[in-house]
């Protein structure tokens, strides 16, 4: 599932901020239960800026742009570098544009989640994985 969300990087936290400087689509690539029965959830964000090697970025065809209704125009990446854990449905996410009360753009098929999700698996094996816990 992609939706909008007020995505903060690493480094941005890093940094003091407490929000992004913009809502950005995010690919939700795990959603749990915690013991206390609430949802959490995981997304890894969205760009348009294209990723550099190590980065790994999986590329999200125009075809699948279109479909979901990702109209940037630019050829689009979810990296698997970074995650943000919120609990669901959270204070960061954001109305799509020119909608309300609507969250979700759509549905990535499998050719493009798999290799996604593989990619967040490794580097959270060999603790790469940069995260932002947004309920603290």
């Amino acid at each position: 599932m992609v939706v909008r969300y007020d995505f903060l990087w690493w480094a941005e936290r890093q940094a003091g901020q407490e929000n992004a400087r913009k809502n950005r689509p995010a690919v939700v690539v795990l959603v749990a239960t915690t013991e206390e029965e609430l949802i959490r959830v995981m997304v890894a964000p969205v760009t348009t800026v294209p990723p550099s090697p190590e980065e790994q970025g999986v590329e999200i065809p125009k075809k699948v742009q279109e479909h979901i209704g990702l109209d940037s125009g630019k050829p689009c990446w979810v990296l698997p570098t970074e995650i943000n854990r919120f609990i669901w449905p959270g204070f960061d996410l954001q109305p799509l544009p020119g909608e309300t009360g609507a969250y979700v753009y759509g549905y990535l098929p499998d050719d493009i989640f798999g290799p996604l999700k593989e990619r967040i698996l490794e580097r959270a094996r060999d603790k790469s994985l940069k995260s932002v816990n947004r309920t603290d």
